[in-house]
């Protein structure tokens, strides 16, 4: 009720785009006898309503709604929704939200005070660029040398216009480090080395802080991308804009791996990866799906995101796997969504830089998730 006693006229439940009406249809007792001085006894103070919603993180905020229009949120909540109707509910307490609220704000904070105090190294950058691709290098040189020109020849088929950070994270493979600096000094892209190993969190989120205003692709130096790749994740981000993040196919990407999910694939034979994304941007031209998290192998990060949510988060993972989930946990608590953008694949090598200890750091993160996030796994 408002302040003068008028109840709402209906109750509105809000899913991603979708808004679902309840009926005031029910009769309820506890309410009249509390408010016996201003209820009617006969009005109808209950609502009620169903709908059918994907499986996967739903964020439902529900809201009271006046005649005049004016709104009061009730509730907000993050909910794994099941195939089994009755296996749905609230995956956090209030206690455990309040926990990661006040964790978030103050990865906030910092994410916005070290943009503040951040300048950029040795930049190359025009201001004309509309986002930045940020890729962390620790070793691999024929992989990194493979991803930069496959960087270098899609530049030219993108209208999307974007620079290339480079963030050296202390490699000690010499020869690597050598090229990277050559490299930089052709002005393809701005070279940041790290004085220290930091790990890929931390050296993305440097990375994210040197630019206070774009949009950012995190890229990992295993990679290969083709033809109008950025168009795409652009035209997918321009849909919208509570998009937080936006993961495309690969053969090596946890739940965006094709053509086994959770898997990591070889190309099918004969085809390149080249020409697996041109039938992948033929086949799925412009369809995008919700997934739980992005994977950071390639993932577009809205800039108003990380500016709500802040950075990625290098206390709960230091140098390992599944950085990137927390973020965008935290994201979908606060409305955003996690996307994948099915007409687009990127080819990714994987385990370059701790093929030796990938299991270890796997169980570590599976772990550490399912601590922050009961019900990560399911």
């Amino acid at each position: 009720f408002d302040e003068n006693g008028v109840p709402p006229e209906r109750v509105l439940v809000q899913t991603g785009d979708r808004i679902i009406h309840l009926q005031n249809k029910l009769e309820r007792h506890d309410v009249i006898d509390v408010f016996s001085g201003v209820v009617n006894p006969s009005m109808l103070t209950g609502f009620e309503g169903a709908f059918k919603v994907r499986p996967g993180f739903k964020l439902l905020q529900i809201f009271a709604e006046w005649p005049d229009e004016s709104r009061y949120q009730l509730g907000k909540h993050l909910f794994w929704i099941r195939h089994h109707p009755k296996a749905s509910g609230g995956i956090f307490s209030r206690r455990t939200r309040h926990i990661h609220q006040k964790r978030n704000e103050a990865i906030r904070k910092s994410y916005i005070n070290r943009c503040k105090d951040v300048v950029a190294e040795h930049s190359n950058h025009s201001g004309k660029e509309s986002l930045s691709v940020l890729i962390p290098v620790y070793r691999g040189l024929n992989e990194t040398r493979n991803c930069l020109l496959s960087l270098y020849a899609s530049q030219k088929q993108n209208n999307s216009s974007f620079e290339i950070i480079v963030i050296n994270d202390k490699s000690p493979e010499l020869e690597l480090t050598e090229f990277l600096e050559n490299e930089a000094e052709t002005g393809r892209f701005t070279l940041l080395q790290n004085p220290e190993n930091l790990g890929f969190v931390a050296t993305v989120n440097r990375g994210i802080c040197q630019r206070q205003k774009m949009d950012v692709i995190i890229l990992n130096s295993d990679t290969e991308v083709y033809g109008d790749w950025v168009d795409r994740i652009v035209a997918a981000a321009n849909k919208n804009p509570k998009i937080a993040t936006i993961t495309p196919f690969s053969n090596n990407a946890t739940i965006c791996s094709y053509p086994e999910c959770a898997k990591e694939n070889e190309l099918p034979a004969p085809i390149s990866g080249a020409g697996l994304d041109q039938l992948f941007r033929e086949r799925n031209k412009g369809i995008i799906r919700d997934i739980p998290t992005g994977v950071g192998f390639c993932m577009f990060i809205r800039r108003d995101t990380l500016d709500q949510i802040g950075y990625l988060d290098q206390q709960i993972f230091g140098k390992g796997y599944g950085e990137e989930n927390p973020s965008c946990l935290r994201a979908a608590l606060e409305g955003w969504r996690n996307s994948l953008l099915c007409d687009t694949f990127v080819f990714h090598k994987g385990a370059v830089s701790f093929q030796s200890l990938k299991n270890i750091h796997v169980n570590k993160a599976v772990l550490t998730l399912n601590k922050l996030y009961p019900g990560y796994d399911a």
